[in-house]
Order: structure tokens, then C-alpha cells, then sequence
């Protein structure tokens, strides 16, 4: 397990260096788009589209560092009331159902990658499964986390703790 924690933390510096590069990105191309269409007077094409897959890679970058460091959001203001092994439940019931509906999204955005592989974007020509792949690594990722929280909370080395800083009634 040992391997597999490293494995996840691994998983976890590379969305947020990836998501770290896709704000970066983000932020020169909308410059360049904005220097050039108000100094230079000749609006480019390009920003648009790129802004779009770099946005796509920072959302979903995002969504891994969050799951990874459970500081995504919750509600759980009901489910505080619970006993403790109540919650054990409820957390091993919730892992197993994102799991499933993240098997659902990786499996579903793995056939449609060769669906939209032929067809390019206007501008930049690349294909469009380039737009998709991320969804797929990070469908992938938080399957293969909350796998590992599930068995955690299983063996009793972790407990169905709810995010740091969050505020409960």
C-alpha cells in the first residue's frame, strides 16, 4: 500500500504542475490576444481555442489535487449526526458510488477518444481527442484514489474523516 500511496501523492504533483502550466498558459494567451487586437489592431485566432484546452486541463487538474487532498466540496451537515460506524458506512457507500460513476466517465471518454480523433479543431489543427484525454487521466486517477481511501477506511487505517477546515453544525 505503501507503493500505492506514493503512487496517488505521485499523481497528485503532476495535476498540479499541470494545472500550475494551464493558469500560466491561460494567462499569455489572453494577453496575446489582448495586445494584439487592442495595440496591434489585428485580433488573433488561436487564444480562443487554446484558452479552451488549457481551461479543460485546469478544471480537471484540479478536480485530482482536490480529491487527492479531500478538499473538494461537501455537504454534510446531516451525516455529522451519525455514529461513528454509521459514517463508516455512509463514507465506504460514497467512495463505491463515485467509483462506479468514474469507471462510467472513464470508460465512456476512453471510446470516445477514436471517435473524435479525425476531426481537428479549426484553428490550431490538432484533434479534438486532445481536449478529451484529460477527462480520461483524471476519470482514471480518481477511480484509482478513492479505491485506495475505500480500503483505508475498510482496514480501519483511516477514518471516515470529512475535510480539514470544514464547518459543521
Amino acid at each position: 500500500m505503501a507503493f500505492y500511496k506514493k503512487f496517488l501523492e505521485l499523481g497528485c504533483k503532476f495535476f498540479h504542475a499541470v494545472g500550475t502550466i494551464a493558469l500560466a498558459g491561460i494567462v499569455v494567451a489572453v494577453s496575446c490576444g489582448v495586445f494584439a487586437r487592442k495595440v496591434v489592431g489585428s485580433p488573433l485566432t488561436w487564444p480562443e481555442e487554446l484558452c479552451t484546452l488549457l481551461f479543460i486541463c485546469l478544471a480537471f487538474s484540479g478536480a485530482c489535487v482536490s480529491t487527492y487532498r479531500k478538499k473538494h466540496i461537501i455537504v454534510d451537515f446531516l451525516c455529522q449526526k451519525f455514529p461513528k460506524t454509521s459514517m463508516r458506512l455512509i463514507t465506504i457507500l460514497m467512495n463505491v458510488l463515485i467509483i462506479i460513476f468514474m469507471c462510467l466517465v472513464c470508460v465512456g471518454s476512453f471510446f470516445l477518444l477514436p471517435q473524435v480523433h479525425m476531426v481537428l479543431t479549426v484553428v490550431l489543427d490538432i484533434p479534438r481527442s486532445v481536449f478529451f484525454f484529460p477527462l480520461l487521466l483524471a476519470s482514471l486517477y480518481i477511480v484509482l484514489f478513492y479505491i485506495y481511501d475505500t480500503i483505508m477506511v475498510l482496514t480501519g487505517k483511516s477514518e471516515a474523516v470529512q475535510p480539514e477546515g470544514e464547518i459543521h453544525s
